[in-house]
């Protein structure tokens, strides 16, 4: 009989549910989720960032409070039983997912570009209310960037990026990702059309009709342009705000030309 593989690390199970939920539901928070597991919201949160065990009448609960499959279930609990070690397909599942979701949803460096702004604060909290997502987002989404190495914090508290000392995330999901992201920038950039003052954004479209052969050449100048401007506005010690930059650029026509051959 074929040896099934380990379904991951059930930490990581209860992560994700948790994130999805808040996307979902803005207001959705680790003491709902805790209150939904039939569980206290303090060892939900100490067992999700690997601060106590989780014994196998909980985790079988909080499992059928999921509606995992039995089998799942089972699984998992036999990866957690008496171990707190995760195997080598486990850690590579959930190296896989962390960097999903590190492309996917745009807090990630997010957080790593508030830490550049005067009067960052190392707080949960804080950093939910800056960025207007919710302290369980913000709590998932730190733990993932220590993960892979982007975020490292001291024996004092003290965070600190380590981007530039990481090799660059190679995830088997980039493509999938990356249309995630945008997606989310265009809906932010659509509620910023609506709830941020003309003064403090530029948003503006141009509509042409085109040579297809010279998409290339104007691809290298948006690539050339972005470059540009973000070495313009990062210029200098004051960093006072957060802004993203989006330039679409898409045809209208579903054919290739003008008319049909």
């Amino acid at each position: 009989m074929k040896e099934k593989s380990s379904p991951g690390d059930f930490r990581l199970l209860l992560q994700n549910e948790l994130a999805d939920r808040c996307k979902n539901n803005p207001r959705y928070s680790l003491r709902a989720f805790a209150q939904h597991l039939g569980v206290g919201s303090s060892d939900l949160s100490k067992f999700i960032r690997r601060k106590r065990q989780l014994s196998e009448p909980t985790l079988i609960k909080l499992a059928t409070r999921l509606g995992l499959d039995p089998e799942v279930t089972e699984r998992y609990r036999q990866s957690v039983n008496g171990s707190d070690k995760v195997s080598r397909l486990d850690e590579y599942h959930q190296i896989s997912m962390d960097q999903f979701h590190l492309i996917a949803d745009w807090y990630h460096f997010g957080i790593l570009e508030l830490m550049k702004v005067k009067g960052f604060r190392p707080e949960p909290t804080w950093i939910a209310q800056q960025l207007g997502i919710t302290v369980s987002e913000v709590n998932i989404a730190v733990q993932r960037l220590m993960r892979i190495g982007f975020l490292e914090i001291s024996a004092k508290g003290k965070w600190l990026d380590r981007v530039g000392a990481t090799t660059t995330v190679n995830s088997q999901f980039t493509t999938v990702a990356k249309r995630l992201l945008q997606r989310q920038i265009l809906e932010k950039a659509m509620a910023a059309l609506e709830d941020v003052d003309y003064e403090r954004r530029n948003q503006s479209s141009v509509l042409m009709a085109v040579n297809s052969k010279n998409l290339p050449a104007a691809k290298n100048l948006i690539r050339k342009f972005r470059r540009d401007l973000s070495q313009l506005l990062e210029k200098g010690n004051k960093k006072d705000q957060l802004y993203y930059l989006t330039v679409s650029l898409f045809p209208l026509l579903k054919t290739n030309g003008g008319s049909h051959e």
